[in-house]
């Protein structure tokens, strides 16, 4: 193990993690590179100075950083759409076999209330 992980009791799912590191490490280091721009910022400020190698090492910077990140955001989402669909996919099975045994019951009353014999009701309920 280790020395990092030792003595943490929370594991993080992969998907959990990359939510974290897309949040909580890429976007705060992207922040820090062109003193918080954005990608579009700083690409229109090296379109308007095509010599300045600064500002396109920034743009390459950001741009591979966003694209990571959104990347990473993606499996993320996924992850969360296929956890909602697993749960679902479980309740659709208990409201099946929950159908399932209506209908059995169903049946079997109907067989038993087959069976008894029907009655006249009595004369003075009787319309003329």
């Amino acid at each position: 193990m280790r020395p990092a992980l030792q003595g943490r009791e929370h594991v993080l799912s992969p998907c959990a993690q990359a939510r974290a590191f897309a949040d909580h490490y890429i976007k705060v280091h992207l922040a820090e590179v062109a003193d918080g721009q954005t990608y579009s910022q700083v690409s229109a400020k090296a379109l308007a100075n095509p010599d300045d190698q600064k500002l396109a090492g920034q743009v390459q910077t950001l741009f591979r950083g966003e694209t990571l990140r959104g990347l990473l955001l993606n499996a993320y989402a996924w992850d969360t759409m296929a956890t909602v669909a697993f749960i679902a996919a479980w309740i659709s099975l208990a409201a099946g076999v929950l159908l399932l045994l209506l209908a059995a019951f169903g049946l079997r009353h109907a067989r038993t209330t087959a069976k008894t014999p029907t009655t006249t009701p009595p004369a003075e309920y009787a319309t003329t």
